[in-house]
């Protein structure tokens, strides 16, 4: 998941720089550059949505694996680290989009004071 969001954040850099380096274009130009743009951001969703389904897929199997190979007590302590463990992912996700909001935060604060 961090990989992916890593990812994410090279592809709006990326889009973001051409968007920059392209500003002198006219506007005939500039909108096909946009539509490049738009049909790379649509790949590049297109093969996230792919890479989620592989990933749930993947974890419900391994679920599926967990539930049968434990039981008894064994099989609610690792309930329990599991239940943990999601906790843990949720928070570790909301840490990366807080720190994403402050960068945003602080790009617009860089920006307006030039």
């Amino acid at each position: 998941q961090y990989e992916l969001e890593k990812t994410l954040e090279q592809v709006e850099d990326n889009v973001d720089k051409i968007f920059q380096s392209h500003s002198h274009l006219s506007y005939h130009d500039a909108d096909r550059e946009r539509e490049k743009a738009y049909n790379t951001a649509k790949a590049v969703d297109l093969r996230l949505d792919d890479v989620l389904d592989s990933l749930q897929t993947t974890f419900s199997l391994l679920t599926a694996a967990n539930q049968q190979s434990f039981s008894g007590e064994t099989a609610e302590v690792v309930t329990i680290l599991n239940q943990h463990q999601d906790s843990l992912v949720d928070l570790e996700a909301a840490a990366h989009k807080l720190d994403l909001d402050c960068k945003e935060v602080n790009r617009m604060l860089q920006s307006s004071r030039h």
